[in-house]
């Protein structure tokens, strides 16, 4: 197999194997890195590319935004309304080419990715004690 063919073979993979929250960290990752990359672009004034990751990153904003489901977890409602404030902020600084405008929404997209991935930690954590495994006192309080 070629290289690129080995590549995009393990990235599937990877992919397909991923939890819901090592996929969710890595949308994180990506948002991130393609936030940070729109605003090099836009300082060195490459705009076609700035607009290019800008565009994938507002497109991971509202994959985010559009995977919620406030019926189920109603306190999404709160995180649905910082993905359309971090959507319109994406927006604005593609549209304005400000690179100041996507760096201050750096740090609530790191913060979003940081207190999921505690989650996931927390979640693995507690699937991993004895306690989850029998329940309480031996209890069948807990589904698997």
């Amino acid at each position: 197999m070629p290289p690129t063919n080995v590549h995009r073979a393990y990235r599937s993979a990877s992919v397909t194997t991923a939890s819901p929250a090592e996929i969710l960290i890595r949308l994180y990752d990506r948002l991130l890195l393609d936030m940070q990359r729109a605003a090099g672009h836009i300082e060195a004034r490459e705009y076609e590319a700035a607009n290019r990751v800008s565009q994938n990153a507002q497109d991971i904003v509202l994959a985010l935004h559009d995977a919620l489901d406030v019926e189920v977890w109603p306190a999404g409602a709160r995180l649905a309304e910082i993905y359309a404030f971090l959507r319109v902020e994406l927006v604005t600084a593609n549209v304005t080419k400000d690179a100041g405008q996507l760096t201050r929404c750096l740090p609530i997209v790191a913060q979003l990715r940081e207190t999921w991935s505690e989650a996931r930690l927390a979640a693995s954590s507690a699937n991993a004690s004895p306690a989850h495994a029998s329940g309480p006192a031996g209890s069948n309080s807990y589904r698997s």
